[in-house]
């Protein structure tokens, strides 16, 4: 399951680049219903994985008030 499936037409934001010119580190974040996720990595394409990443198992895992894990 990819996040685009779920919510079509997120729009990433590069927020840093960091680090030397040939290791170079960038921060990705995009916002899903008003919830802001970062990813980082060595390339814009695997920030933007990362973030996107986080951002779908927030929506297929939950922890609960007693840390359990739900599935929606």
């Amino acid at each position: 399951m990819q996040l685009n499936e779920i919510k079509p037409g997120l729009q990433y934001k590069l927020l840093s680049q960091t680090g030397p010119v040939h290791a170079p580190v960038f921060v990705m974040t995009v916002e899903v219903n008003g919830q802001l996720f970062e990813g980082s990595g060595p390339t814009k394409k695997k920030a933007k994985l990362n973030a996107a990443e986080k951002a779908l198992r927030s929506f297929v895992h939950k922890g609960g008030p007693s840390g359990s894990v739900r599935t929606f």
